[in-house]
């Protein structure tokens, strides 16, 4: 699945927007038990609704936790397979496929403005009348991200002043909890 998410983030900890998922193209299904000449191909595409909690930040890495719901649209193309050459026979559309998504994230900032990701996570898709397509999709999932932030691309050009401000906050606070940590566990 290949995605595009757009969203905004609140005070460093929440963000908030919609993704945008589908597949290149169909993948092949086994054909249903009962019927030996039928093959199908299918193409799912959904939207969903994001939500994203910070769990650990600093100026280069980070921690999140997401959850999103939705729905999409599955492509279902038949072909009747008993001759030489498999017949397309029609094409269905089911609409109105629940989504549900959670999962966690990692992030590294390589420059302030651009950075790169992996997550894992489960999808949960439900179609009540169509468990095959229901059991295709839901899984979970390994994902890898480039990821562009327009506000430190912004600030990296014209504000160069507020990332070097940031950049002295986070080290700061990276020295206040080492020392803490050093005070809690030193035994003299």
């Amino acid at each position: 699945m290949n995605g595009l998410k757009l969203g905004l983030e609140f005070y460093k900890r929440f963000r908030t927007g919609f993704g945008f998922y589908g597949n290149n193209d169909f993948y092949n299904l086994e054909p249903p038990e009962t019927n030996d000449t039928l093959a199908q191909s299918v193409k799912f595409n959904y939207r969903t609704y994001f939500g994203e909690v910070v769990f650990y930040r600093n100026f280069r890495w980070e921690l999140s936790a997401m959850g999103a719901f939705g729905n999409g649209e599955i492509e279902l193309n038949n072909f009747d397979i008993s001759g030489q050459l498999p017949e397309f026979k029609n094409t269905d559309t089911i609409r109105d496929v629940s989504v549900i998504d959670f999962g966690i994230n990692v992030q590294y900032k390589i420059f302030p403005w651009f950075g790169v990701g992996v997550g894992v996570g489960q999808r949960n898709v439900k179609i009540t009348d169509e468990p095959i397509l229901q059991d295709a999709f839901t899984d979970p999932y390994l994902d890898f991200k480039i990821k562009v932030f327009l506000g430190y691309l912004y600030r990296t050009i014209f504000k160069p002043e507020v990332i070097e401000a940031e950049k002295e906050y986070y080290k700061y606070r990276d020295g206040k909890r080492t020392e803490a940590y050093r005070k809690l566990f030193d035994k003299k």
